[in-house]
């Protein structure tokens, strides 16, 4: 964060102030975690052009229902600051910039190939039973 608000004050110091950059880069670090822009790796400094940013921003805005202008906001920074999981909202394919690559879904984790399951008859083992619902209960459930 401190080399962000760095490059804030170097590069912008009549248009922003100290407050303002460290919002910008509270923001950009939140679109970062939350798969709207690629994470900061060998390959790529803290320097974001204006144009990966407003598009990053523009996805988020799109994805919740919100005017989608860009820019960020104060409904935007609202909506960034509320609760939510840690979970990404967008999972980048190939390490490329999750925001162009357009997935709003998590991939899914397994393969439907159109090939039918062979087995009729499946076999399971029951090790533990519940003493809330018994033997007998857990057996009928299972059954069905």
């Amino acid at each position: 964060h401190v080399t962000c608000m760095c490059l804030c004050t170097l590069y912008a110091p009549s248009r922003l102030s100290v407050c303002a950059c460290a919002r910008a880069c509270w923001a950009q670090s939140w679109l970062e975690r939350y798969g709207y822009l690629p994470a900061k790796g060998a390959g790529l400094g803290t320097y974001r052009s204006a144009e990966t940013l407003s598009s990053a921003v523009a996805a988020m805005q799109q994805l919740y229902g919100i005017p989608v202008t860009g820019d960020m906001d104060e409904l935007t920074l609202r909506w960034m600051k509320r609760p939510r999981c840690g979970v990404p909202d967008r999972i980048s394919r190939g390490g490329g910039d999750a925001a162009a690559a357009g997935s709003t879904r998590r991939r899914k984790r397994f393969a439907v190939n159109g090939l039918k399951w062979s087995h009729r008859h499946i076999t399971y083992n029951i090790h533990n039973y519940t003493p809330k619902v018994g033997e007998y209960e857990t057996r009928q459930a299972i059954r069905q």
